[in-house]
């Protein structure tokens, strides 16, 4: 339960990240949405259906002068693809904590920190133009 919450958790930052104009969290929000509706569905697990459906999400990702975030996004499906095949809950948690990182990693968090930073300044000088008076009128 733990990991579906981290997992549900990444899935909204990946939102905020394609939010942001970041193409590899779009192209995972869309496997992630493809792959829960197979499962919606009552598509069976297979790997090689799901190894398809990354690489398809691999070949959105690769491009001329990638980011490095990019990189390390794509190749963390290779520990993901050799898990596929093993049964247990024991895989599944690891692909799922593997997943949820490859959501983490799309989340602008210098772009976010800074923006808090600057209104929390604001705040803290009192120039955000929203003031707490009453005129008593």
């Amino acid at each position: 339960m733990l990991i579906d919450a981290l997992f549900i958790v990444a899935v909204a930052c990946g939102c905020i990240g394609a939010l942001r104009g970041n193409g590899a969290a779009v192209a995972l929000l869309c496997a992630t949405a493809l792959t829960s509706a197979l499962t919606a569905g009552g598509v069976p697990f297979h790997p090689a259906l799901w190894v398809l459906v990354d690489m398809g999400v691999v070949m959105a990702i690769v491009r001329p002068n990638m980011s490095n975030t990019d990189i390390a996004i794509a190749s963390l499906y290779v520990p993901i693809w050799a898990l596929y095949p093993v049964e247990g809950w024991t895989p599944y948690y690891i692909i799922s904590a593997l997943a949820a990182l490859q959501f983490l990693l799309t989340f602008p968090a210098p772009e976010i920190f800074a923006k808090t930073r600057q209104v929390f300044g604001k705040w803290r000088r009192g120039t955000d133009g929203f003031e707490l008076t009453w005129d008593g009128g």
